[in-house]
This record gives structure tokens, C-alpha cells and sequence, in this order.
């Protein structure tokens, strides 16, 4: 989770190498303790110098003016981290909801290379004697069946192409590859 963070907060823009969540009161303090200091604490280089170089000047001049130029540099660094923890939390959102439409095709859809793995190796099983005939036709039964809930991403010819080497091997025997046909 806290790498998610920070590969999110680096995309943010105006935000590179920083802390990833950031603190509203912290950037307040840090504000409250000399302008500008807020909008470094949230990555805002050039509005922290901007602040800076208004305290200063309004520090020598007028000092009364100082304080209202604090207030605002006090302000703008809360609502700015606000802002960033927003932005960071949306990336993060939109992240997961890829993931959740992915994980619902994946769990909805089979891959060709999966179905072959698993018939090959239940057809080794088979060869090497750890299975019985009975048991392999029910294992690849199973597997055929699997078909009709979970649909393949490939088109019926790409994945019965892919079973070429299956028939020929004889893990599939006319029967399975029909009924595979007859699924797809």
C-alpha cells in the first residue's frame, strides 16, 4: 500500500520525491512559523518563495502587513495539502478500480495456455501411472466444463488451434475436442 502511495504521489503533478500524504495542520505550522514554509512542506517550490520573499519584504516595510500575508500563506498551504491528499486518493481509487475490472474478467474469462498447462499435466500424471484412465477423463471432463462458465479471451479458432498439439498428443481425444467445439 505505501508503494502504491508513492508511485501515485509522484504522478501528481508538482509533487517529485516527496512524502506521499501530507498533512494539513503540519503545513499550517509550518506556515505559521515563517511563510512559505507550508508550500515547501507540499512540494510548491515557487509559491513558497513567492511567501518567503513577501514576509521579508513586508517584515522590513510594514510589518502589520506581515501578518495578513501570513494568514494567507497559512490558508493556501492547508487548503494545497488538502488538495494533494485528494488528488492522491483518487489516483489510488482509480487504480483499484482497474484492478476490480480486471480481477472480474479474469474471473469470468480463461486463458488457452491455462486450459493446455492443465491438461498437460494431468495427462503426465496419467502417462506416469499417478492417475488412473478414470480419473484423467473425469479431471479433463471437469476442465472441458469449466469452459461454459468461464468463456476464453481468444476466438474459438485461436483456442482450438491451440489444442492442435493436445490432440495429437492425445492428451484431448475427438470427444473432448467436440465437446470443447461444441462449448465454444
Amino acid at each position: 500500500m505505501d508503494m502504491d502511495i508513492n508511485q501515485v504521489s509522484n504522478q501528481v503533478s508538482g509533487i517529485t520525491a516527496i512524502s506521499p500524504k501530507k498533512n494539513p495542520s503540519a503545513a499550517m505550522i509550518w506556515s505559521i512559523l515563517c511563510a512559505g514554509f507550508g508550500q515547501f512542506y507540499n512540494g510548491d517550490t515557487a509559491q513558497g518563495v513567492a511567501f518567503f520573499i513577501a514576509t521579508v519584504l513586508c517584515w522590513v516595510i510594514f510589518w502589520p502587513i506581515w501578518i495578513i500575508v501570513v494568514i494567507v500563506s497559512v490558508d493556501h498551504a492547508y487548503r494545497r495539502a488538502n488538495e494533494i491528499n485528494e488528488q492522491i486518493a483518487g489516483m489510488l481509487a482509480e487504480k483499484r478500480s482497474k484492478e476490480n475490472e480486471e480481477d472480474a474478467i479474469n474471473a469470468t474469462h480463461t486463458k488457452v495456455a491455462d486450459l493446455v498447462i492443465k491438461v498437460e499435466k494431468i495427462y503426465a500424471l496419467n502417462k506416469s501411472g499417478l492417475l488412473s484412465e478414470e480419473e484423467y477423463r473425469s479431471k479433463v471432463s471437469y476442465l472441458i466444463s469449466e469452459l461454459s462458465e468461464k468463456k476464453p479471451f481468444e476466438s474459438a479458432e485461436d483456442f482450438l488451434t491451440a489444442l492442435i498439439p493436445l490432440a495429437g498428443s492425445g492428451a484431448l481425444n475427438a470427444d473432448d475436442l467436440s465437446r470443447i467445439k461444441a462449448t465454444l
